[in-house]
């Protein structure tokens, strides 16, 4: 009934236990299902680069601009540090906010909301209460991305009576000393963690989220990858695997790259916690990718925008901007 969802953009290979998105389609309310259909039906449109719609089909929403990690492959950490970008001040959208977010988009029919972003989103004390209210708008799809660090067993529990409808977790290594080496954080509390998760959506006789494992395939860590699958394959509906994208640093003209085809414009935007709303998830191109702010203007009017036309228009066309050339950019003949 519903085509799987397969994220085309730096991933290598997925592990699914069945169709998540006819899982989610039977563990939503009656009345939302046809509406989860004609969502997945023009996502899978949005392929073709065409019309972009009155409003995004999904919201990355950045609670916090803030991670209590500091992982090598981040442009937060290492990789951050070798390139042109620059930290800014912690901000916070906070529950106010959020919610008159939240209102615009139930207000245009806003499917998705992934809560997280490029932040950690459970340093977001008021989380529960916002996914909450995302559930009691109309929202069918709130997703949560984490590092799982901060994921007790308090979180777990709230965030589970909230009504998540999926989880992404970050992990990224199979061994102690991978882990600590590239995340530099506690591996053993993060496999607690998530093994409590589990536990609890068990207990609570919870169909959803789907859980989603995510691991990119680093020079450090490939070598652990087949034992990282083989372990948790079992236990979540997910194992992505996922390539390490590089941010160029050198300056690839358009004339010199394959054609790039990135439809993320045409689906989604990202919302951060200072109220810039882009139109790329990659982060590393941020400053050049933000439309307007939504302290601003409204939403709506920003997907809307000539500016947001004009960025859209430059993918279509193959006359592409810097930014995208640096981060899907392939040489030809490479």
């Amino acid at each position: 009934m519903i085509e799987d969802y397969i994220d085309k953009k730096g991933h290598i290979a997925h592990n699914y236990h069945g169709n998540v998105l006819e899982k989610i389609y039977w563990n939503i309310s009656a009345e939302q299902r046809e509406a989860f259909v004609a969502y997945r039906a023009a996502w899978n449109r949005a392929d073709a680069l065409d019309d972009a719609g009155p409003f995004p089909l999904n919201l990355d929403v950045e609670l916090v601009d803030a991670c209590n990690l500091s992982c090598t492959f981040c442009y937060r950490g290492d990789a951050g540090r070798g390139s042109n970008w620059k930290p800014r001040p912690t901000s916070r959208l906070g529950l106010e906010k959020t919610r008159e977010v939240i209102d615009q988009c139930a207000a245009n029919g806003l499917p998705a909301i992934w809560f997280g972003a490029s932040g950690e989103g459970l340093l977001e004390k008021r989380l529960p209460e916002m996914i909450a209210y995302a559930r009691e708008r109309g929202i069918i799809d709130r997703i949560l991305t984490t590092n799982g660090q901060l994921l007790s067993q308090d979180k777990s529990r709230a965030i589970l009576e909230a009504g998540l409808t999926r989880i992404s977790i970050s992990v990224d290594a199979f061994t102690k000393a991978t882990y600590e080496e590239t995340r530099g954080s506690d591996y053993e509390n993060l496999l607690r963690n998530i093994h409590e998760f589990l536990r609890l959506k068990k207990e609570m006789r919870l169909e959803l989220p789907i859980v989603r494992l995510t691991f990119v395939d680093t020079a450090r860590s490939h070598e652990e990858k087949d034992d990282f699958i083989t372990y948790w394959r079992d236990l979540v509906d997910i194992v992505d695997i996922q390539k390490q994208i590089f941010y160029q640093n050198t300056r690839l003209s358009r004339d010199e790259i394959e054609p790039i085809r990135c439809a993320y414009p045409w689906r989604a935007a990202v919302l951060y916690a200072n109220g810039d709303l882009a139109l790329c998830s990659s982060h590393w191109g941020r400053d050049d990718l933000v439309m307007g702010n939504i302290h601003d203007t409204p939403i709506r009017e920003i997907w809307c925008s000539e500016k947001a036309r004009d960025l859209r228009e430059s993918i279509r066309s193959h006359n592409y901007r810097q930014c995208c050339i640096n981060c899907m950019g392939k040489k030809k003949g490479d």
